[in-house]
């Protein structure tokens, strides 16, 4: 019974090899990934992926569509230029990663502003990550309506980068639908 467990371990192993070795051979295509993926944001790098083949992982759906992608950019100090899609191709989430240097750090974290939309395309969230010296950092969150008016600005301290306590810092601001300002709150921050 031994011998025929580590026989059918063995036997599973390698259908799943055999798997994921046809699996990247049909995904490997730059022109299949264009197809599979034809919405506004991934159009716009058309012109990454026809240069060279600077694909870092790509993730499927059951499906064969494209669940993310994360592409190899070289633009703003960053590495790797992440994007995410639904199953109906439309984009999820989009923002760079790299590396960044300053007096206390030197490691790989998210940069700039990441954005994230709804099933329909609609812009949800902004994530600003701000990673300047310890003291200085910041992130900052804006959450909008689906009309794309501004709902609030959130702003923490970059606790992601120097993996501390998440930390209310700043004013933020709330608004209604129509984009006028009904609340805001001061927090000190920083202990």
């Amino acid at each position: 019974m031994k011998y025929l467990y580590i026989i059918l371990v063995f036997i599973f192993f390698v259908q799943c090899k055999n798997k994921e070795i046809k699996s990247k051979s049909e995904i490997d295509s730059k022109k299949e990934i264009i197809e599979q993926s034809s919405i506004d944001t991934l159009d716009k790098a058309k012109d990454i992926l026809g240069k060279k083949n600077d694909t870092l992982s790509k993730t499927l759906y059951k499906n064969g569509m494209i669940k993310d992608l994360i592409l190899a950019k070289d633009s703003l100090g960053s590495k790797e230029l992440h994007l995410s899609f639904y199953e109906n191709k439309n984009l999820k989430y989009k923002g760079l990663q790299g590396n960044i240097s300053n007096k206390e750090i030197s490691t790989g974290t998210s940069l700039e502003t990441w954005f994230y939309y709804d099933f329909n395309k609609n812009l949800d969230s902004t994530i600003y990550y701000n990673n300047s010296v310890y003291g200085k950092d910041f992130i900052e969150k804006k959450r909008f309506y689906k009309n794309g008016t501004i709902k609030s600005i959130e702003r923490y301290n970059n606790y992601i980068l120097y993996e501390n306590e998440l930390d209310s810092i700043g004013e933020w601001k709330y608004y209604n639908k129509e984009g006028k300002l009904i609340k805001s709150k001061k927090y000190s921050g920083r202990k």
